[in-house]
């Protein structure tokens, strides 16, 4: 993995996990974009380093995911299966789904494959 692949990496995971913050408590977007940069994206947290995350890449997932949320989630329900709902999706999967959507929608610069291999990791 090249460091761009693993600066991309770091800040899908720093992406979901901000929009579960985002969903779960409703931090406000500016807030939850300035905490990311200040206190996670490459910090070390309780004596473990972590990778410094593409900032632009992470910003735009994750206000793009919020801004298209309403379309991204009817996609997604329109591909469950008969009986199932966004509401039944475990929390964090939801997030994984709506970045990976997200990345296939809006993100040209990211291969389908990408984004659909970071959906199933």
């Amino acid at each position: 993995m090249t460091g761009r692949s693993k600066a991309r990496a770091a800040a899908r995971l720093a992406a979901v996990q901000a929009l579960y913050q985002h969903t779960m408590e409703g931090v406000a977007l500016p807030r939850l974009l300035d905490e990311f940069h200040r206190h996670r994206l490459g910090a070390e947290i309780e004596d473990m380093q972590f990778i410094d995350a593409e900032k632009d890449f992470f910003d735009d997932v994750v206000a793009g995911t919020i801004a298209r949320r309403d379309e991204i989630d009817a996609l997604l329900a329109s591909k469950l299966a008969e009986g199932w709902s966004l509401e039944r999706l475990d929390k964090t999967m939801l997030q994984i789904l709506r970045c990976g959507a997200f990345e296939i929608m809006a993100r040209a610069d990211v291969p389908t494959a990408t984004a659909i291999s970071v959906v199933h990791s």
